[in-house]
């Protein structure tokens, strides 16, 4: 798999891709509603979300174009350098597994933070979700307009126990 601009056109120009897969971290998501992503060497969120009233430190609104116009601009710069060779696929990851990042503050193996969050705040997670799964969608839309050919939205590697 190659991920990103430049990867992805390395990747076409010393191996027969079926195509390249222009993933920018999902993590992207949390950062355009506000928060934090730094890389440690794994993604990780110094001022995790852990209560309800944490959701005020995130966009109500947010605005992708702006704020992850930088994808975009790489996505279209990407797609013009394969020269319509073959297919583009954008990808966003799934709202549960953000949440669950957004709330654990990085990956973990047993997601317990997440899966608290989710049996003590329901009304708080099915906002978050919600806030989650629109910014979501609209950097999907983002994608094709600036040149993904396939969409993927991540599946969920978080299993609920």
């Amino acid at each position: 798999m190659c991920v990103g601009r430049r990867a992805a056109l390395a990747c076409l120009s010393s191996a027969r891709l079926t195509s390249p897969l222009f993933s920018r971290r999902s993590l992207v998501i949390p950062q355009a509603l506000g928060l934090t992503v730094e890389m440690k060497p794994g993604p990780f969120l110094p001022a995790p979300i852990r209560e309800p009233a944490d959701m005020a430190r995130l966009a109500k609104d947010v605005d992708t174009d702006a704020t992850l116009g930088y994808v975009y601009e790489a996505l279209t710069k990407t797609r013009h350098g394969l020269k319509g060779e073959v297919p583009l696929i954008g990808f966003c990851g799934a709202p549960w597994t953000l949440m669950a990042y957004m709330v654990e503050g990085g990956g973990t193996k047993t997601w317990q933070e997440s899966k608290t969050w989710l049996h003590k705040y329901p009304e708080a997670s099915h906002e978050l979700l919600d806030r989650t799964a629109v910014v979501c969608a609209d950097f999907l839309v983002g994608q094709v307009k600036a040149g993904a050919q396939v969409r993927l939205s991540g599946l969920d590697s978080v299993v609920l126990g």
